[in-house]
C-alpha cells in the first residue's frame, strides 16, 4: 500500500503514467486483496483511476471507500464531483440507499448530506429539500449542512433563505472560506 502512496507521489508530482500506472494500480489492488475493507486503499486506487481517466472506475472505488469509511469527508467531495462528471448520480443514489441502515449515527450526516447533494445535482429539489430540512432540524448548527442547503435556496433563487443559512454558518465557523465564498457570490451586484 505505501507504495501506491508513494506512485500517487509521483502522481502529483507530474511524472508520467508509464512510471506510476503500474506501481500504483496494482500496490492499491493488492492491498485490497489483503484487506477489502481498507477504505484508504479503495481511495488510493480511485486517485489511480481518475488519473488514468476511468471516472466511472474512480467514482465505484470513492464509493467502496465511503462505504468503508462513511465518516470521511473527503469521499464525499469526491464523490459528487466524479458524479456530475460521469452523470451517474442516480445509481451512486441508490447504492447509498442502501447503506443507509448500516451507517452509525454520527455518520448518518454525511450520508444524507450526500444523498442530498446528489439529488440537488440531478435536479430533484424537492427530495433534496426534505433531506435537509431533517438534517436542518437534526443538526441545526452544522456548517457543511447549512452550506448546502444555502446552495439549493440558491439553486432555486431564493437569496434571503440562503444568506440567512451563511450567516449561521458564519457564527459557527467565521473562518470557513467556503461560507465566505457563497456569501459574496449573493452579495454580489448582479
Amino acid at each position: 500500500f505505501f507504495i501506491g502512496r508513494t506512485a500517487l507521489g509521483l502522481v502529483l508530482a507530474g511524472h508520467e503514467p508509464a512510471v506510476w500506472k503500474p506501481v500504483g494500480i496494482k500496490s492499491s489492488q493488492k492491498a485490497l486483496e489483503l484487506d477489502p475493507y481498507f477504505s484508504e486503499a479503495w481511495e488510493t486506487l480511485g486517485y489511480f483511476q481518475e488519473r488514468d481517466g476511468d471516472l466511472a472506475a474512480a467514482l465505484t472505488s470513492f464509493v467502496k471507500a465511503f462505504e468503508k469509511m462513511p465518516v470521511e469527508q473527503r469521499y464525499v467531495g469526491k464523490i459528487i464531483e466524479l458524479s456530475q462528471k460521469t452523470g451517474r448520480g442516480p445509481e451512486v443514489l441508490a447504492a447509498l440507499k442502501k447503506l443507509e441502515a448500516e451507517v452509525p449515527a454520527p455518520a448518518n450526516i454525511l450520508l444524507l448530506k450526500l444523498e442530498a447533494e446528489l439529488y440537488r445535482m440531478n435536479r430533484k429539489p424537492a427530495e433534496a429539500h426534505l433531506i435537509y430540512d431533517k438534517l436542518l432540524r437534526d443538526h441545526p448548527a452544522d456548517v457543511h449542512v447549512l452550506q448546502g442547503a444555502a446552495l439549493l435556496d440558491l439553486q432555486d433563487g431564493n437569496l434571503q433563505a440562503a444568506f440567512e443559512k451563511l450567516q449561521r454558518a458564519m457564527i459557527e465557523d467565521p473562518q470557513n472560506p467556503e461560507t465566505q465564498r457563497l456569501l459574496n457570490l449573493i452579495s454580489k451586484p448582479r
